[in-house]
């Protein structure tokens, strides 16, 4: 009788230089073909969206702006899971994270109206933003400490908290985003 299979995993003293090309080639190559494939399941033609993609977002100012503008978000908070990931904690709460941040920072804009140079406010923004995100990481955090739960749960449920306090502030009636004066949508 034949002895089974043996697959051994084993962790590499070095990385092969063809591989720190290869494997973020490869990582594009397949991203655009699961998305020609879901372009194709719901009718658009992948070549077509794709090279409009490019045209739109590269060759204009608008287009650029709008391309930097868009994605400096998702990379900021790209980064900030990289961080986590590097420590071995797994936040796959940026998302909840990014959501408090950007409710910190809007209170901070609305609560400090122009009582301070736009030098001064700016920096105050960000920084009331920043903290408001580091905050709703903390309960994941003293979750995971005290009893010992994955973080991985706890942040993913808490960016759908997240989620509705935002849909709250921007909808609800009496909130602080929304005043007497302000146009309420219908």
């Amino acid at each position: 009788m034949r002895s089974p299979i043996r697959i051994v995993f084993e962790q590499r003293s070095e990385t092969p230089k063809y591989l720190s090309t290869l494997v973020p080639l490869l990582s594009v190559v397949a991203a655009l073909v699961v998305g020609a494939l879901f372009l194709l399941a719901t009718g658009y033609s992948p070549v077509e969206t794709y090279s409009n993609m490019l045209s739109d977002g590269f060759t204009s100012s608008r287009g650029i702006t709008d391309t930097l503008g868009l994605s400096t978000v998702l990379i900021c908070t790209g980064i900030s899971a990289a961080f986590a990931f590097q420590m071995n904690l797994y936040n796959i709460g940026g998302e909840g994270q990014l959501y408090l941040g950007m409710i910190g920072g809007a209170w901070a804009g609305l609560a400090l109206g122009d009582r301070l140079p736009s030098y001064l406010m700016v920096p105050a923004v960000l920084i009331v933003g920043a903290l408001a995100g580091a905050l709703w990481v903390l309960l994941p955090a003293f979750v995971r400490s005290r009893m010992g739960t994955s973080e991985i749960v706890t942040t993913l449920l808490l960016t759908y908290i997240a989620a509705s306090l935002v849909k709250h502030f921007v909808y609800s009636p009496g909130s602080f985003f929304v005043t007497k004066n302000s146009a309420f949508p219908q």
